[in-house]
């Protein structure tokens, strides 16, 4: 794969999220329905916030949101309506 097309193919959802998936099965363990925010909830937490989440950050909590996480350290990903700060 050039690299043009691996930048297409992070750049075209759901492909892009086909590639997470795979790398996330491999390295952890599979992604399975029922991790993720559902659209209402983000929208919900968009208002709270004020201003819309990034597509890809929209993207991914709905994916894999409410996850267990590895690497932050509270083993968890924020809630999307939290604001640092």
């Amino acid at each position: 794969m050039t690299t043009d097309e691996f930048v297409e193919l992070l750049l075209a959802p759901p492909e892009r999220w086909a590639l997470v998936k795979r790398f996330v099965a491999h390295w952890h363990e599979p992604l399975r329905e029922g991790q993720g925010y559902a659209a209402s909830e983000l929208d919900a937490a968009e208002r709270r916030l004020g201003f819309p989440l990034p597509v890809a950050l929209r993207e991914w909590y709905q994916l894999a949101g409410q996850r267990r996480a590895r690497a932050p350290p509270t083993g968890t990903w924020p809630r999307p309506a939290t604001r640092a700060g």
